[in-house]
């Protein structure tokens, strides 16, 4: 909904910020590097990632953030827990408004940035691509990132109670059962 937004604005590439902003320093070099790698789904989950930060009040990307855009962008890779059912996306993201309820932020972002446990996710997510030996970071390798991260808590303590355990999504990525 929000991308066909954007390009009924004439926005043709919604994610266009992320690369092509003007370098402010290391960090942003790094980001910009680091999402040229993305698949064009763990892109997508980017920008909802943002999106959902925004929707609620946030003023960064925080890991329920991206659990969110992932359930959103990924169908695939959580239907091999039967969790891409409406009714199992649903009670995922009501605990995650109950958890994390919607703030009140005046201030108005073009980019938000990421949390620091957001960016160690990405980071994690670029190691468990290279430990598979593949160049492109996936939607498999986020959720893997989301999972490894201590300081997520409530993200990750809400997969790992429906079944999703860091050694057993990383067999199944290995083995290809990500098709994004």
């Amino acid at each position: 909904m929000a991308i066909e937004n954007l390009r009924a604005r004439g926005e043709t590439d919604p994610l266009r910020h992320m690369r092509k902003a003007p370098a402010r320093g290391r960090e942003t070099r790094e980001t910009e590097s680091m999402v040229e790698r993305f698949t064009e789904h763990a892109r997508r989950a980017v920008f909802f990632a943002r999106y959902e930060a925004a929707s609620a009040g946030s003023v960064y990307v925080e890991p329920q953030h991206l659990l969110l855009a992932l359930l959103r962008e990924a169908k695939p890779l959580f239907g091999l827990w039967s969790l891409d059912r409406p009714e199992a996306v649903r009670s995922i993201r009501a605990e995650v408004e109950t958890a994390f309820p919607p703030q009140v932020n005046w201030e108005q972002r073009v980019q938000l940035p990421l949390s620091e446990p957001g960016k160690r996710i990405f980071d994690f997510a670029i190691e468990e691509a290279r430990h598979m030996g593949m160049f492109h970071i996936g939607t498999g390798h986020l959720l893997l990132g989301l999972l490894r991260e201590e300081n997520a808590p409530g993200a990750a303590a809400l997969l790992h109670s429906r079944g999703l355990l860091l050694p057993v999504v990383r067999q199944k990525i290995a083995a290809g059962l990500d098709p994004l």
